[in-house]
């Protein structure tokens, strides 16, 4: 668990600092705790930790106000264009990439 280390007296320089909780010493009521930063580990008081709570992630949004049907109309739709574009390309001699579907025009050489 993530936590921020606060209230410490000798070793105040660690007040404000993160750090990782990596282990539960029981007998001595502490936890092992990695300051963010560094590879040093030390003991602290339950007291001296507050626990630091990720951001939360925003979930992607996502349209749910079209129904089945408006899906089914979108859907059909696009398959109209698609085919008249086809068909459209299908008039050029060298198939789909040119004439006016390709935006018409000769291309600089």
């Amino acid at each position: 668990a993530k936590v921020r280390i606060h209230g410490l007296s000798a070793r105040a320089e660690l007040n404000s600092c993160g750090g990782t909780i990596l282990c539960w010493h029981a007998d001595k009521g502490r936890y092992g705790v990695q300051v963010e930063g560094s590879l040093e580990t030390v003991l602290l008081r339950p007291t001296n930790l507050e626990e630091v709570k990720p951001p939360r992630v925003r979930e992607k949004w996502a349209p749910e106000w079209r129904s089945a049907e408006a899906d089914a109309i979108i859907e059909n739709k696009e398959r109209e264009l698609l085919a008249a574009e086809a068909a459209e390309a299908a008039k050029h001699p060298f198939g789909a990439g040119f004439g006016a579907a390709a935006g018409g025009g000769a291309a600089a050489v």
